[in-house]
């Protein structure tokens, strides 16, 4: 009666065990898809910033062709 009793508790334990391990995989999962996400946030900004970089180039070479600015700035 008691071996039983102990063994439903077990079996009971396990059974909750396997549930928070699902759960604990699944939000595993989840912060991997946020930190792809963050990479990929990441990567767009520097892709911006380096377009801004070249424009901003661009942009000191045409000020100075037109006289806007001295050349030697």
């Amino acid at each position: 009666m008691t071996d039983d009793l102990v063994l439903e508790h077990l079996r009971l334990l396990r059974a909750d065990l396997s549930d928070v391990k699902d759960a604990v995989a699944d939000c595993v999962q989840q912060v991997i898809g946020c930190r792809k996400q963050m990479n990929g946030l990441q990567a767009d900004m520097l892709r911006q910033e380096e377009h801004l970089a070249r424009i901003d180039v661009r942009l000191d070479r045409i000020e100075k062709r037109v006289g806007l600015v001295d050349a030697s700035h």
